[in-house]
């Protein structure tokens, strides 16, 4: 007779299987989470598709602009589009109906990403199935209406054609926008809303308002605007119209002189002017700025200095259309001063050493072409031979004496080193200086020379 299994290949068989079943369970239970893991994916991805379909049947609820998002969620999905009964691989749970799809915009194509949670999208109807008539509804010979139950020509409610009447004006046009007006009519149905596109561009968002501001535009162009109206069971209407920007002209300037050396500036503004167009300039580098009523301004310069003329467009803040700045150069004359010596008695110019009574001082403006312009209110200074702190005389008008010389500075002689000095000071803080001293000519006779003119 066969012997069993003795104690000792019983535990070693049962140690065995343990071992076995060790290396065994962790393997299997990660496959088996493997497999619950690929199935979510797939599930989502069936999502995904389920809700690409449902883009394609609800075009007009997609984003418009670039970057814009919707999400679509599973309770909408249902509809057509997805089993009723969905469940989550890894919990075995119903899949949430707030769970769902986002569908982002990207240039002119759109992304979808599955979403746990999903605001949700208010959708355009689509017509089902269930809706579509089938072989045991459709009429009989025995049904088909007689004479008198035929409809008469007027349609009931619901069989009544959606039209929609659209007329676009523009209302608004400066140089850098346009400000559209759409008006929508709409017969047996409701506005959903408009979308506007401007030259070909991506279609905005639906909004309610029929009016709409293109901004942001050049000058003087051609823009093609295109409205779409669109009814609540998406019935689209568009339209378009071919509107030109305004074009603001460049300020020009005429430059004269005027008869005392100075320079006359004539502004020249577009004389078609618009009525949200301001005409300013500015003297100051565009740090202030005056308004010019009138289509043309006149500026006399005194001195040189620039100007700025632009022409705002109060319709667009951001459209300012800025004159090259004009630089203006006004002569600067000489303040040239000229002095002259009266000799005391006894004394003449052949004398190594003089004295005198009194100095003549006259002073003027000279231009280049040699006019010369007398100068009035000025400051007289005279310095005194040795002595930094001047003799002063205000409010003198193109000359003046200066007399009583004191002694010891009412004499020199040839080489002495004793210098004379006369400042002239303008209003306008303009200086003319001359410096004198007694010298000995090249003629042998002694003269009054001239050392140092500052103008």
């Amino acid at each position: 007779m066969k012997k069993g299994f003795t104690l000792v290949e019983l535990l070693a068989t049962i140690t065995i299987l343990g071992i076995i079943a060790l290396l065994l369970v962790p393997t299997v239970t990660n496959v088996l989470s493997s497999f619950r893991g690929d199935a979510s994916e797939n599930q989502k991805k069936s999502i995904v598709s389920a809700a690409k379909l449902w883009a394609s049947d609800h075009r007009v609820d997609l984003p418009s602009t670039d970057g814009e998002t919707v999400c679509v969620k599973v309770s909408e999905l249902k509809q057509g589009y997805l089993e009723d009964d969905l469940k989550d691989p890894n919990t075995k749970q119903s899949i949430s109906n707030n769970a769902g799809v986002q569908i982002k915009r990207v240039g002119k194509s759109f992304e979808y990403t599955y979403q746990d949670t999903c605001s949700g999208v208010t959708v355009s109807p689509k017509p089902t199935e269930s809706s579509k008539p089938t072989e045991s509804s459709k009429p009989t010979e025995s049904s088909k209406p007689t004479e008198s139950s035929k409809p008469t020509n007027s349609p009931t409610p619901s069989e009544k054609p959606v039209s929609i009447q659209l007329a676009l004006k523009n209302i608004n046009v400066t140089s850098s926008s346009i400000t559209l007006q759409a008006t929508a009519t709409v017969t047996n149905d409701t506005l959903k809303g408009y979308q506007f596109s401007s030259n070909g561009s991506t279609w905005t968002s639906v909004q309610t308002s029929g009016t709409k501001v293109f901004s942001g535009l050049a000058k003087n162009t051609k823009y093609e605007l295109r409205v779409r109206a669109i009814s609540k069971t998406n019935k689209q209407v568009e339209k378009s119209i071919t509107v030109y920007t305004n074009s603001i002209g460049t300020p020009t300037y005429r430059v004269s002189d005027t008869s005392d050396h100075k320079k006359n500036v004539t502004i020249q503004y577009p004389s078609s002017k618009e009525s949200t167009w301001v005409y300013e300039y500015s003297l100051d580098s565009g740090r202030s700025w005056n308004v010019v009523s009138g289509v043309s301004y006149s500026i006399k310069f005194e001195q040189s200095g620039t100007v700025i003329a632009r022409v705002r467009d109060t319709g667009n803040s951001n459209n300012t259309v800025t004159a090259s700045v004009l630089t203006v150069t006004v002569e600067v004359p000489q303040l040239q001063v000229i002095c002259s010596m009266e000799l005391a008695s006894n004394f003449s110019s052949n004398d190594r050493c003089v004295t005198f009574n009194s100095w003549h001082t006259d002073w003027a403006y000279v231009y280049k072409d040699g006019t010369r312009e007398f100068l009035t209110n000025a400051t007289v200074e005279f310095f005194y031979p040795g002595v930094s702190t001047p003799v002063t005389y205000y409010n003198q008008n193109s000359s003046m004496t200066l007399p009583n010389f004191p002694s010891p500075y009412n004499s020199t002689c040839a080489g002495d080193g004793k210098q004379y000095k006369v400042r002239i000071t303008a209003p306008n803080g303009k200086t003319g200086t001359v410096v004198y001293s007694w010298k000995l000519g090249d003629d042998g006779r002694y003269i009054l020379s001239s050392d140092l003119r500052e103008y």
